[in-house]
């Protein structure tokens, strides 16, 4: 049996899968967060840097979690796990959604390893880049919206209308 995907079991369901990412998801979350508590992992420190290995641990961890949050986006525009009237305005969302999402989550994430390199300059100009990523990517929902989604409601809307007059 072959699938589309390398990582899911032959035959999975799509809310399988979608059970398979956010349990990854969560157990990168919960370990990341067990492991930085950890006495050992606060006290331990790259020589010089301030870095902890908490620290590390945790960007790992949560990071991880993030690209588990984009792949499950990307998975979930390309295919869908439920049909329905909504789906062809929603898919147009999905992926500008995740992405806010994502570089709104890794902003604190990537300034758990980062930050002790920081003097204010270098902290000022990553939190601009923020600033401007975040920004560029709420623009790009507010277009897929405008441009994709908002477009394919009256036909939606009418494939709704029809759906509830045969019910009837």
């Amino acid at each position: 049996m072959s699938t589309s995907h390398h990582d899911e079991v032959p035959g999975m369901k799509p809310w399988g899968w979608m059970v398979q990412y956010g349990v990854g998801m969560l157990l990168a979350l919960l370990l990341a967060t067990l492991l930085g508590n950890i006495a050992l992992f606060k006290q331990t420190s790259l020589a010089g840097t301030g870095l902890k290995a908490a620290h590390l641990v945790q960007f790992i961890g949560y990071g991880g979690a993030l690209l588990l949050c984009w792949l499950l986006g990307r998975r979930i525009a390309a295919d869908p796990p439920f049909a329905g009237a909504w789906m062809p305005c929603l898919r147009e969302l999905v992926l500008p959604v995740t992405a806010l999402i994502v570089s709104a989550g890794a902003y604190p994430v990537a300034l758990l390893v980062l930050k002790p390199f920081f003097n204010s300059t270098a902290k000022s100009l990553y939190n601009w880049i923020f600033v401007l990523g975040i920004t560029g990517v709420a623009i790009w929902l507010t277009a897929a919206w405008f441009l994709k989604a908002a477009p394919l409601v009256p036909s939606v809307q009418a494939e709704s209308g029809k759906r509830v007059k045969k019910a009837a």
